[in-house]
């Protein structure tokens, strides 16, 4: 027997393939302009001495200021739209799509009038030589009595790579259904073909470990034929100013697994990675890239450079490559694709606040997806860095390159960059005997409870020697600090219901 959420996803793939048939041009009015966001939205550290070039790292010091670096990092094209090589998922569509500004509706409640707001959702598709974005806005309808409001998609627009206007889709082409627990159900239609977006894993209660779109179907229109399942899929909700989020995929690190035990630090390396031990970490989703100039300039645009009272970039720094005309920030031509610099700690977190369900990584969980769980003493293995793998200091290069153009630098599961490009910022507050103190149980750990002046940087930048870019090698500075060597990723939930 059908539970409520089956039978509604039934009915709704129902209606979306009967759509196929039919002539309306398109979508209905949606009433407003806008999206609902059903989501709610310790101690002194020792110098560590010559550990890098020997400079100051209580202020960030040389090792990622980014020195004269002699050019020769060579070719650092991106290379397109496929969402393992770091490239714009969807493509790089020419045309725009009709972003709005949310708006609230009065609909009816379990006691009266309630405010909801609507629902948009972007999301990219590339299957065959389909690249594309798709917008979905959905509006509220009424809130039962336990509080769930239900949904209805009123518009929904296709923008491909090479068109340069949206279309939009026609009535029974596009559905969204939100259920119990947020549950959520999205599939659109075009090209006669239709994709369906989905969860990929499920946790307590029957609700998604990760509250947001991981995967999609393809089927054809015509007869319901299944073309590929369970393709990653990249989305995000439109901001309540109406701006898109960025669209970065994310990789699972692990591929399979919950808690993993893996064993932290190295016997070879510096006072502060020492003793190693044994720590549990939850599987996550990582950015398989590190945070683009592009991306950077989206959370300008939409947040601001205020990041709780600080700045959240050093915008008049040279080499930041983001600049503001009449309050819009926009990357310098040829820099969309280069890693954002020059951000402080306060906006690396603020940014992955922003990207909605999403933070910075733990210094741990970082450690865990750069080592293989402790089984690789670089992203890549074991083998010593080059120029090949990875952009440090012997390559020369004067900035960093754009993301994922070392292939043969990628981690176990795929993600680029962990080591060397640009240096990341971790979520930990540093403390040099840190280890020392979780070596017992350690299970879950984000740091030193008690703030200590310095925030972790981890996996070495362009600027950086060999030693940095290890999975165990640990550097730090304040969190005001920012430099032309250290960018950031943000990390999502996985196995495990969403913290």
């Amino acid at each position: 027997m059908l539970s409520e959420r089956g039978l509604a996803v039934v009915l709704a793939l129902a209606l979306l393939a009967l759509g196929a048939c039919s002539s309306d041009t398109g979508g209905s009015d949606a009433g407003t302009d806008g999206r609902a966001d059903g989501w709610a939205d310790g101690g002194d550290p020792t110098d560590g001495g010559d550990r890098t070039d020997g400079g100051d790292q209580a202020d960030g010091g040389d090792r990622t200021d980014g020195g004269d670096q002699a050019d020769g990092g060579g070719d650092q094209a991106d290379g397109g739209g496929d969402q393992t090589d770091g490239g714009d998922p969807g493509g790089a569509p020419e045309c725009e799509l009709p972003f709005s500004v949310p708006q609230d509706h009065s609909i009816p409640g379990p006691s009266g009038q309630v405010s909801a707001r609507e629902i948009h959702l972007l999301c990219a598709i590339d299957f065959q030589d389909i690249h594309a974005r798709v917008l979905v806005k959905a509006v509220p309808l009424e809130m039962n009595a336990i509080h769930d409001t239900s949904y209805e998609a009123r518009e929904a627009w296709v923008c491909r790579q090479g068109q340069e206007q949206p279309e939009a889709l026609a009535d029974g082409m596009f559905y969204y259904q939100l259920f119990h627990h947020n549950w959520e159900e999205m599939g659109v239609g075009f090209d006669g073909l239709r994709f369906a977006f989905d969860f990929a894993e499920w946790c307590v209660g029957g609700r998604p470990c990760n509250p947001v779109f991981e995967i999609y179907d393809v089927r054809r229109l015509s007869d319901d034929a299944l073309l590929a399942d369970d393709l990653p899929a990249v989305c995000s909700r439109v901001t309540d100013t109406g701006r898109p989020r960025p669209l970065v995929p994310q990789a699972r690190v692990p591929a399979e697994g919950e808690e993993i035990v893996f064993e932290r630090g190295s016997n070879s390396g510096q006072a502060d990675e020492q003793p190693v031990h044994s720590v549990t970490v939850r599987a996550l989703r990582l950015d398989l890239r590190e945070a683009s100039n592009a991306d950077f300039a989206l959370f300008l645009t939409d947040h601001g450079n205020d990041c709780d009272g600080q700045p959240c970039a050093d915008t008049g720094a040279e080499g930041f490559h983001i600049r503001e005309l009449d309050g819009e920030w926009q990357p310098e031509p040829g820099f969309e694709d280069l890693p954002a610099v020059h951000v402080t700690w306060y906006g690396a977190d603020a940014y992955c606040s922003w990207r909605s369900y999403l933070r910075l990584p733990t210094e741990a969980g970082w450690e865990m997806a750069a080592s293989a769980a402790g089984e690789r003493i670089y992203p890549w293995g074991d083998g010593a860095p080059g120029c090949g793998q990875a952009l440090f200091d012997a390559c020369q290069a004067e900035e960093p390159g754009a993301a994922c153009s070392l292939d043969a630098g990628r981690s176990a599961e795929g993600v680029c960059d962990l080591a060397g490009n640009a240096a990341e910022w971790v979520s930990d507050w540093y403390q040099a005997d840190y280890y020392a103190t979780c070596t017992a149980e350690c299970r879950f750990p984000r740091g030193p409870t008690e703030e200590t002046g310095y925030k972790v940087i981890r996996g070495g930048g362009f600027a950086d020697p060999a030693a940095t870019l290890r999975a165990a090698d640990r550097s730090f500075a304040e969190p005001t600090w920012s430099s032309p060597n250290v960018g950031l990723r943000c990390q999502g939930g996985a196995g495990t219901p969403w913290e």
